[in-house]
């Protein structure tokens, strides 16, 4: 069922971040992707955490697996239990920091993956990086790699096959003029973990343009609101104040 699904993937992603502990600062940390898109995606679980009603007495998101209901299992069936595998604190971080980097590139999209529209977005990243030029992928990009080109395509492709077949999936751009294009990545001198990289370093620009662009929106908000207040004033539009009011206040 999508409704149960949803609610055990939520309380697993929780439990990653419970594990986690403090997000601090630094871009390093996460190859490339920084703090700012991982505090993005922690704000987002706890919105859909509210929505599916998954929230403890501290109101924080519900962090249950299976691991919590083990001592209320009879121990008969408990003795077919098996764990797999335990996370540290750096390995849910690293989980962590993928599901946040490739959220938040589908967050820009949604279900529109256009081509025109990945191309743009690659653009604004690229132009915002040149300030500050990641020296990493200078130095270990394939030489037969063109920035805007295939930047586009390393999007597009993760956003069709996911980290997984990342490397196999063979999508192409409706217009690619690059010899990239006609081979799957795999087939390049890279790895899997660079081209993750390049994606967190791309996705964390576009995240600082989001930004900007919410600041810049906000401030004409208020900018708006004041200049309205004084025109209002200059008209002699501006509601008075009761005096029932003016004591409330001091109250």
């Amino acid at each position: 069922e999508p409704d149960t699904l949803a609610k055990k993937t939520l309380m697993l992603v929780s439990k990653l971040l419970r594990k986690i502990g403090l997000i601090s600062s630094g871009v390093n940390v996460d190859s490339g992707l920084g703090t700012k898109v991982l505090k993005w995606c922690s704000k987002q679980i706890s919105g859909w955490a509210h929505s599916l009603n998954l929230i403890d007495s501290l109101n924080e998101p519900l962090a249950l697996t299976a691991i919590d209901f083990l001592e209320d299992i009879p121990a008969q069936d408990r003795s077919g239990i098996g764990i797999v595998s335990c996370l540290d604190r750096e390995e849910c971080r690293k989980i962590f920091a993928d599901i946040a980097s490739l959220s938040r590139l589908r967050s820009f999209f949604g279900t529109d993956q256009d081509d025109e529209l990945i191309r743009l977005l690659v653009e604004q990243s690229l132009a915002q990086a040149r300030g500050n030029p990641d020296g990493v992928w200078e130095a270990v990009r394939p030489d037969c790699w063109k920035p805007m080109d295939d930047d586009s395509l390393l999007l597009k492709r993760l956003l069709r096959a996911g980290f997984g077949d990342l490397l196999d999936d063979t999508t192409p751009m409706a217009s690619e003029d690059s010899d990239v294009g006609s081979m799957p990545f795999r087939k390049l001198p890279t790895s899997e973990y660079v081209l993750q990289k390049r994606v967190n370093v791309l996705v964390r620009h576009m995240h600082e343009i989001s930004l900007m662009e919410e600041n810049s929106a906000g401030r004409k908000t208020a900018a708006g609101r004041v200049g309205h207040k004084h025109a209002l004033k200059e008209n002699n539009q501006v509601p008075k104040e009761s005096e029932t009011s003016r004591k409330r206040r001091f109250v």
